[in-house]
């Protein structure tokens, strides 16, 4: 059974005047304001991050799991139970940062101070942590002791459009105004 959705899309573009001794340095421009545009700290990146975990706060599903051990423990009971028992595949895990140090990357036995994977797989691929075939995603806008389990197959995200930059000589007006 198929559902109609429709997400709006926001389109965000952005002028600013440049020093012509500035264009000067085009090649390196070229590739820091994109980077900037997407990746810093207020770039479409984090604001598409906000709208997605905004979305998954709304939409997801309570965990049903007790008892069980560790914060650890439940992320998997919620991920190979909980989704599974829906024929979902869990496929990613979206932690707070602090909760992913805390209970993934510095998660250590209180008698022994070792670190301690009950019958867990921890791996690292291109520097993306893997618990369980899981991907582990430290996210700060996900609030400390919460966490998603997603089963990303069930969605698809699409780019028209790639981001992009052009340097106009003109009058910004002429730009603006199309």
């Amino acid at each position: 059974n198929f559902v109609k959705a429709t997400a709006t899309v926001e389109w965000i573009a952005g002028l600013t005047d440049v020093p012509k001794e500035m264009l000067q340095d085009e090649q390196w421009l070229a590739s820091y304001i994109p980077d900037e545009l997407l990746y810093s700290e207020d770039g479409i990146m984090a604001a598409e991050n906000k709208f997605i975990i905004d979305y998954l706060a709304a939409n997801a599903v309570d965990y049903t799991g007790t008892g069980y051990s560790s914060k650890l423990e439940d992320l998997f009971v919620a991920a190979f139970g909980q989704l599974g028992s829906k024929y979902l595949t869990p496929t990613h895990i979206l932690i707070n940062n602090y909760d992913y140090l805390r209970y993934i990357a510095f998660n250590k036995a209180s008698g022994s101070g070792e670190y301690d994977f009950p019958n867990f797989t921890l791996t690292f691929v291109n520097n993306q942590m893997f618990v369980n075939g899981l991907v582990a995603v430290p996210v700060p806008d996900i609030e400390v002791g919460a966490a998603y389990v997603v089963a990303a197959r069930e969605s698809q995200f699409v780019i028209r459009t790639a981001s992009t930059v052009e340097v106009f000589e003109q009058h910004k007006d002429n730009v603006s105004k199309n």
